[in-house]
């Protein structure tokens, strides 16, 4: 979308394309952003959130790798510099839980206010 506001903005916005191009970019569209995250989604309900978001900052990283493995592409230094931060932020992040509640039974460190209830009700030994 903000490619074709700046394009239009700039008088370069060609849309006269073949239809089969129009359906090529439909596609593109479909599967490799709608579908990908809708795999997302529901892939990750099944996963800590601190892996999920680690996951997910690791995709420009291997879009990176993938990019000079599949297609030969050269890196430059400060991509490079970038995606040094990035895996050194991630491992930062997720080598120990911050929140001693982070591997709650539910395995979403959420606060859930049933087990409180729970916790608050039973008897205190000491």
């Amino acid at each position: 979308m903000t490619a074709g506001v700046v394009s239009a903005g700039l008088g370069d916005l060609d849309l006269d394309i073949s239809a089969s191009a129009w359906g090529w970019m439909i596609a593109l569209a479909l599967l490799g952003q709608v579908a990908a995250w809708l795999f997302i989604s529901s892939g990750s309900r099944s996963l800590a959130a601190n892996t999920v978001a680690a996951l997910l900052l690791l995709q420009p990283v291997l879009a990176i790798a993938f990019g000079f493995v599949v297609l030969s592409e050269r890196p430059t230094w400060i991509q490079l510099a970038g995606a040094a931060v990035v895996v050194g932020a991630v491992w930062t992040a997720t080598r120990h839980p911050h929140h001693p509640d982070s591997t709650s039974s539910h395995g979403s460190g959420l606060h859930d206010p049933i087990s409180d209830e729970h916790r608050s009700s039973r008897p205190t030994h000491r």
